[in-house]
């Protein structure tokens, strides 16, 4: 059973790579590319220390990682700044954070690394936050049933970026909002 722990200094390099080899999974479909943004070392850093960065490690591999951190962290990068402006149009999100991207190893997809990944972060965020929201690509469907199934998050809207559309997705971080299993 893989450990979940907040991630190191000695994580930072691995997840790094891991973020530029998987960063266009959720940007990249038949229709095209979106520019992605990965965090370099300094931004992973910074994630770990003073947000959000948690691994899935077994021994001495990363099995996944999530993070999540305020949008002042985000800025206006990429597509955080439509979601900005989602979640003001829509209101009541005044304490929320962006939560993501998650990445689980394709060999440990399916065997609860996701479920114990998310169920750690969840109480963490609760400490600072109302809700935590994300977006994944419509048709993103592993990744939407992951999020509405096993994170307990609820669709909030669908909005187009670029030529494509995202669901934006969050979830209730008060105490009373347990995940699923």
């Amino acid at each position: 059973m893989p450990q979940i722990r907040t991630a190191t200094a000695a994580d930072i390099s691995q997840i790094a790579q891991l973020e530029q080899l998987h960063l266009a999974d959720e940007l990249t479909s038949n229709r095209g590319n979106l520019q992605g943004e990965g965090f370099d070392i300094r931004a992973l850093t910074e994630l770990a220390t003073k947000q959000q960065l948690l691994v899935a490690i077994e021994g001495e591999e990363i099995l996944g990682y999530v993070m999540a951190a305020d949008w002042r962290f985000y800025g206006n990068r990429h597509i955080y700044g439509a979601i900005g402006k989602q979640l003001q149009r829509l209101g009541g999100f005044e304490r929320s954070c962006q939560y993501g991207p998650i990445w689980v190893s394709p060999a440990a997809r399916g065997t609860g690394v996701f479920q114990l990944l998310v169920d750690a972060l969840w109480p963490r965020l609760a400490e600072r936050f109302s809700h935590a929201v994300t977006f994944i690509a419509e048709d993103n469907e592993r990744s939407f049933a992951a999020h509405t199934a096993k994170a307990g998050m609820q669709v909030l809207d669908l909005f187009g970026f670029e030529g494509r559309d995202f669901y934006l997705l969050a979830r209730s971080l008060n105490s009373s909002n347990e995940s699923r299993s």
